[in-house]
């Protein structure tokens, strides 16, 4: 069964003792194994994982979280990963038949892999936040490890969950400025988090678009309902593109933990033209964000997206416009697929 394990894993694998302080790197498949964490192979799920990230001594589980399968009425996990210190495992639920993620793989798998492990995690109290990529290595002698000679089709765990009711609903904020704001803002901040999750754009895509169906769900109790697909798809889309394409700046945070300007080897006047460096560049990113805000939900909208346009929609200057024109001429310009 770990030969199964083994088998499934890529020849570089990312891996970690202790991710939050260490960070991950990738090894060879044979060095990574000595590890505690390793992450599974993303483009050829073989495993459905679910972190059940529940502290023992903080519920009332008859026999601690490592079985909370029983307790529930769920299957049996073909692994078994479990914290010796906090008793807290990794299920790892072992497919007959991996699910493939790749850009031109067939969509109806994944989907049904994405909603089964939301049912499951549903339904085993799991930790949602988890993201589906590093697991306990189970051939790392550190960890406690049950196994079981059982393996599953995707179809066999639709007789435990209901994957119609498998979405969890996050609250959204509802913005005064109307439906495509308020899609537009949850849809964004939601995006921030969830590509790091993603191997491909066009999974990324899907997600997103997915979460957007679902914010739009919540306008049926609007004087105008829900907005229109076309709308929802546009605005999806450029999340999707902008967000993708700059998903490597997104935890940069504009404040001094970052440029660590409390550095007691760095002069005042030195410290100062940093932070005013770093000021400047926030400023701009700002007015950038602003600017695609105004031209993602004017296209939406469909409205001629014009410097007045903008400038009205955006209340950013028209001098400053003009100055950024050029550098959103391509996105402006740019129909939307049909």
């Amino acid at each position: 069964m770990l030969d199964t394990f083994i088998k499934s894993l890529p020849e570089k694998v990312r891996c970690s003792n202790n991710p939050g302080d260490e960070g991950t790197k990738f090894r060879s498949k044979e060095e990574a194994l000595q590890y505690k964490y390793v992450e599974h192979n993303q483009s050829y799920k073989k495993y459905l994982i679910i972190d059940i990230d529940i502290d023992k001594s903080a519920n009332n589980e008859r026999i601690g979280p490592a079985f909370r399968y029983e307790e529930k009425g769920m299957p049996v996990p073909s692994i078994i990963t479990i914290n010796p210190e906090k008793g807290t495992p990794h299920y790892q639920y072992e497919l007959n038949t991996p699910v493939i993620f790749t850009p031109n793989a067939r969509k109806e798998p994944q989907q049904l892999y994405e909603a089964v492990t939301r049912a499951l995690i549903e339904a085993l109290q799991g930790d949602r936040s988890y993201d589906g990529h590093l697991t306990k290595n189970p051939l790392c002698p550190y960890w406690k490890v049950i196994r079981h000679d059982v393996s599953y089709d995707l179809k066999d765990f639709l007789e435990y969950v209901d994957i119609k009711n498998s979405f969890w609903k996050k609250p959204i904020t509802h913005d005064i400025l109307g439906r495509n704001h308020t899609l537009f803002n949850n849809l964004r901040f939601w995006a921030y988090q969830e590509v790091r999750k993603h191997a491909d754009l066009e999974n990324f895509k899907l997600a997103v678009e997915d979460r957007a169906f679902q914010i739009n769900e919540e306008f049926q109790s609007y004087p105008q309902g829900q907005l229109g697909t076309k709308e929802v798809l546009q605005i999806a889309k450029s999340v999707s593109r902008w967000t993708w394409r700059n998903r490597y700046d997104l935890d940069r945070h504009g404040n001094r933990g970052v440029m660590r300007l409390w550095d007691k080897d760095l002069a005042l006047d030195e410290k100062q033209r940093l932070s005013a460096e770093r000021t400047h560049k926030e400023q701009t990113n700002t007015t950038r964000s602003a600017l695609f805000t105004s031209i993602t939900l004017l296209k939406a909208q469909g409205i001629p997206i014009t410097q007045k346009s903008l400038e009205i929609h955006s209340k950013i200057s028209l001098s400053t416009i003009k100055r950024y024109w050029k550098e959103f001429e391509p996105i402006i310009y740019k129909k939307m697929a049909a």
